[in-house]
C-alpha cells in the first residue's frame, strides 16, 4: 500500500511540474496586461523635491502609458496604477523601458524589461532597475 501511496503522489507532483513548464511556454503567445508600476527605491537625495511619475516607452522612444504624478518627499514604496490597462506581447515586442521622471529633473531613471530573464507562471510582479532605481511591473497574462 505504502509503495502505490508513494507512486501516485510522485505521478501528481510530476503531473504538476509538466502542467507549470506547459503553461509559462505559453506566455510566449499570451499578452500581458500591465496594471501597475510600483517604484521600490531612488536615490533621491540627488534630485530636488519635485512630482514624480512613470512613462512606459516602447524601443521607438513613443510613449505608451504616463502615470499620474506623486510628490517626492512623499514615503516609499509608492503603486502607480495604469489606466487604462496596457497590452503588450513582451515576448514579441521589442523590449520595452520602464522610466522614472521628475516634472523638474525629467528623466530621472531609464529600466529595460528583458522578459527573456524571467520565468513567468502566475500573474506577476517582476522588479527591474539597479543601483540608482528600482521598480515592480505588475500585470496579469491572457491569452
Amino acid at each position: 500500500m505504502k509503495k502505490y501511496f508513494g507512486n501516485a503522489v510522485k505521478s501528481l507532483i510530476f503531473s504538476m511540474a509538466i502542467m507549470l513548464i506547459f503553461n509559462s511556454c505559453e506566455k510566449r503567445n499570451s499578452v500581458f496586461t500591465m496594471k501597475a508600476v510600483k517604484l521600490n527605491f531612488y536615490e533621491k537625495e540627488y534630485f530636488p523635491e519635485q512630482d514624480i511619475f512613470i512613462k512606459v516607452v516602447n524601443s521607438d522612444s513613443v510613449v505608451l502609458v504616463c502615470t499620474e504624478k506623486y510628490n517626492s518627499l512623499y514615503t516609499l514604496p509608492v503603486t502607480f496604477g495604469i489606466s487604462p490597462s496596457l497590452k503588450v506581447q513582451l515576448y514579441k515586442e521589442k523590449p520595452l523601458s520602464v522610466q522614472l521622471w521628475g516634472d523638474s529633473s525629467g528623466c530621472m531613471a531609464s529600466c529595460p524589461i528583458h522578459i527573456e530573464e524571467y520565468t513567468i507562471l502566475f500573474p506577476i510582479d517582476m522588479e527591474v532597475g539597479d543601483e540608482q532605481v528600482i521598480l515592480s511591473v505588475m500585470g496579469t497574462w491572457a491569452k
